[in-house]
């Protein structure tokens, strides 16, 4: 059997490990990465990884809601 993630359910998957490793300074951490990516000229990588910090910050207004 093999289980392949679509895009939006990894970069989900992912959001939430990284929320659970870097708890509040997630987001933060998040961009930063996002534009180190961005600087090497990793355009892709950079996309996917701002869809990360836009899930991140869901996932922070989520818990603070709650």
């Amino acid at each position: 059997m093999c289980w392949l993630l679509g895009e939006h359910e990894a970069v989900d998957m992912f959001a939430r490990h990284f929320e659970a490793l870097h708890g509040s300074d997630a987001a933060t951490k998040a961009k930063q990465q996002a534009e180190s990516i961005k600087r090497s000229g990793d355009h892709e990588g950079h996309r996917i990884w701002m869809k990360v910090v836009e899930r991140v910050q869901h996932l922070c207004k989520e818990r603070k809601a709650a």
